[in-house]
């Protein structure tokens, strides 16, 4: 735990009393204004163990060892928290709360400079992107570039591109990725590489994005090995199950909830009509602690959670503290919705202006307007942006991230669409509504399944979705259930 943020509890303490610190509610508002929205991991941290009532056990317990064991081990077993994490975080309130060295919790110091020093070597790592079949990728660390490489997916010849480098360089030549490549290939002709269109950098980079490509279908969130979804056999109640079929558990009562977002610590969910909690709700993961965020008898439309931040349309964009405080009017512009984030930006489309994608700055400035297409199912990465283009008949678009280089990539009559990794899968209306995938680029276009899915998000080699309608019910469209396709259609699982 940073040595100033401890710093800070104490001051809190001194200043406000213990009860600042017991009360979970008020230290929350009072650590936004004493860190000045700095030290957002530590808050995190501690923000879920004032759920999980770790100070108040700590305030009453007259054994530290022992509570200090208890309370270690419910921080990782029922919060999922990471063990020097816990560790770190109990030896903390320890700390300030009954005033104990932390030279007397056992191996604090020593976990403090082995956190340190990872966090150090993450710092230093170098991001590298690639570039295939014209398509840009990336930025990925060293490690995955070794995995890349050990899969084939990154050969000899394949061009990187780091920060510093004035252009794109064949693997082979770069010094840091030699010794990771295999050993050239002799006496074994080959036919020219085909052609391709090299830019002196990679697309205009956007830093993180949320959601991550692929993993929200409006009603499905996949995260951690978890599916969280709206149960069509339950009146659309948030549920989550594992990824294997197995821990299905209901974890609100709330009917119709949408937009079903999930981070680390909470599942973020909007309620919408003929549900009696309008709004903008978070629960824990486990099914506790439910708040609602938003309290609003019109309901919202639309939001994305992203850091610690939530920004949402109700009448005007707004932000807002992932815990609710601290709203905030940035635009009064009523049209916005569908939000990515990508670095500084948000992306949106403008339902006064027939659905054409802007961007703003997360702080409220700077709107620019990237298209004139009518678009849905749009999907922010990177570097581009993928839309189906209501204009042309519901085919998929993409272009880059600043509006530029607008391509066609097929001809299918497209929904549902979800773009991962350089695959993009959707339902193919052309084709009775089938399940198809296509890459990024247009190339590889297949059938993956004869079902009618919506809904869709993937994670790793599955995609995630309700299918509507059985081999012996072709035209049913009421109902529902949750089930995962393998990538590659060979297998169809039933979850749900």
């Amino acid at each position: 735990m940073d040595q100033q943020f401890i710093n800070i509890l104490k001051t809190v303490i001194k200043e406000q009393g213990k009860d600042a610190v017991l009360d979970a509610l008020k230290c929350k508002a009072l650590l936004a204004d004493y860190t000045k929205g700095e030290y957002k991991k530590e808050s995190r941290l501690l923000f879920q163990a004032l759920d999980a009532k770790v100070n108040k056990a700590v305030n009453a317990s007259a054994e530290i060892d022992i509570c200090r064991k208890q309370q270690v081990r419910l921080l990782v077993e029922d919060y999922f928290m990471a063990e020097e994490h816990a560790l770190d975080l109990v030896d903390t309130l320890i700390h300030v709360i009954k005033g104990v060295p932390f030279a007397k919790n056992k191996d604090a110091t020593a976990r403090e400079k082995e956190t340190e020093k990872k966090e150090a070597e993450e710092t230093v790592k170098e991001l590298y992107y690639i570039s295939a079949n014209g398509v840009n990728a990336g930025p990925y660390d060293i490690d995955i570039i070794k995995n890349k490489i050990a899969s084939g997916e990154i050969s000899r010849d394949t061009d990187v591109w780091k920060e510093g480098m004035d252009n794109w360089t064949a693997a082979k030549a770069v010094k840091e990725l030699a010794g990771f490549l295999p050993p050239p290939k002799i006496n074994i002709p080959s036919p020219p590489p085909p052609a391709k269109t090299k830019t002196p950098a990679p697309l205009e980079s956007s830093g993180p994005v949320y959601p991550k490509p692929g993993t929200r279908g409006e009603r499905i969130a996949v995260k951690d090995g978890w599916v969280y979804y709206s149960n069509p056999g339950d009146l659309n109640r948030l549920y989550k199950i594992k990824t294997d079929g197995a821990g299905r558990q209901k974890l609100s009562d709330d009917t119709n909830c949408y937009d079903i977002s999930a981070d680390d610590y909470y599942v973020f969910y909007s309620p919408r009509s003929g549900s009696s909690n309008l709004g903008l709700h978070r629960i824990n993961l486990n099914g506790y602690g439910k708040e609602r965020l938003i309290h609003d008898y019109g309901g919202i439309d639309g939001y994305i959670a992203a850091d610690d931040f939530i920004y949402y349309q109700r009448n005007g964009l707004f932000r807002m503290r992932t815990d609710g405080s601290d709203k905030q009017k940035q635009r009064r512009n009523k049209g916005f919705i569908d939000f990515s984030i990508a670095g500084n930006w948000i992306y949106c489309k403008d339902r006064t202006d027939d659905h054409k994608i802007y961007r703003i700055k997360t702080d409220g400035t700077g709107i620019q307007k990237l298209n004139d297409d009518k678009c849905f199912n749009i999907t922010v990465t990177s570097s581009r942006i993928y839309y189906t283009n209501y204009n042309d008949g519901k085919k998929l678009y993409r272009i880059n991230i600043d509006g530029t280089c607008r391509e066609k990539i097929n001809d299918d009559e497209c929904d549902y669409a979800i773009v991962t990794d350089d695959w993009i899968y959707y339902r193919n209306d052309s084709d009775s509504y089938k399940l198809y995938k296509i890459r990024a680029d247009g190339s590889g276009r297949r059938k993956i399944s004869d079902d009618r899915p919506k809904h869709i998000s993937a994670a790793g080699d599955y995609i995630y979705c309700v299918i509507y309608g059985y081999p012996d019910k072709p035209d049913m469209e009421t109902g529902g259930k949750l089930f995962k396709i393998r990538a590659d259609g060979s297998e169809c699982t039933l979850l749900d």
